[in-house]
């Protein structure tokens, strides 16, 4: 499930979900609308605000084309890099 559905399902507007988490709310409008690329600490963020509902490669499902491809490679290196953190 991506982030939007999420908050559609939850009956949740973005700026709720921005306080819940501690994100300013405009830069979240982005992420939910694919124009920003979220870090990798908002997507864990996310992630585990929704109890892993909203997987990392959840949040990057906005894009098109070119911007898709490498928004979810990007997505796919932070999750990697979300396994070698626990690792240690």
């Amino acid at each position: 499930m991506n982030l939007r559905e999420y908050l559609f399902r939850n009956d949740m507007k973005i700026s709720q979900f921005a306080r819940k988490i501690g994100y300013n709310p405009t830069y979240l409008n982005g992420v939910v609308n694919g124009l920003t690329e979220p870090g990798h600490r908002l997507a864990k963020t996310i992630s585990d605000a929704t109890d892993g509902i909203v997987p990392v490669d959840g949040i990057c499902t906005k894009k098109r084309g070119r911007a898709a491809e490498l928004a979810k490679k990007a997505c796919q290196r932070e999750q990697m890099t979300f396994a070698e953190m626990s690792n240690k």
